[in-house]
């Protein structure tokens, strides 16, 4: 395995540290697809997620979300009419009714990863703990620039090199 790290400024000034990771050997909780190729200061983000919603295909981001996770959507471009909805399975969470919209975006932390920031941010922060968000929005389109889904400070860790 080999490691090789430089530092790099993301498009909101936070400090990330990269590395690229090799290995001959498969399965071994190496990332070898090269998806998160960093490790920042908490929150973690990850930039391998969807990109959109369109009619009926919702979007689930399940696991263990506890109180205080905080979800923000950046987003890029909306076509309606449709409502676009963040639900926790029982519950609705955010709703708002979308039109032909396009919003102004920052750049691209880069070409691998398509992260930015934009005009209209979306936040849902959960008051109880839950074990799924479903974000969807019938008959319409929505696509954003960046997600966060940020666990509650308790769960920061300290990173070091």
């Amino acid at each position: 395995m080999f490691f090789q790290p430089f530092t790099a400024f993301s498009t909101s000034d936070n400090l990330f540290v990269f590395y690229f990771m090799g290995t001959s050997e498969e399965n071994i909780n190496i990332d070898n697809q090269s998806h998160s190729m960093f490790i920042p200061e908490y929150p973690l983000t990850v930039y391998a997620a969807q990109k959109h919603l369109e009619g009926e295909n919702a979007m689930p981001i399940s696991g263990c979300l506890p109180k205080g996770t905080t979800l923000e959507l950046y987003i890029s471009k909306t076509d309606g009419p449709g409502v676009f909805t963040v639900t926790d399975g029982r519950n609705t969470l955010y709703s708002e009714s979308v039109g032909c919209e396009e919003f102004e975006t920052s750049y691209t932390l880069s070409s691998t990863f398509p992260f930015a920031t934009s005009e209209k941010m979306i936040t849902v922060k959960l008051k109880e703990n839950v074990q799924e968000l479903i974000l969807s929005c019938p008959e319409g389109y929505v696509e954003w620039s960046g997600m966060n889904v940020i666990l509650p400070e308790s769960y920061a860790v300290e990173r070091r090199l």
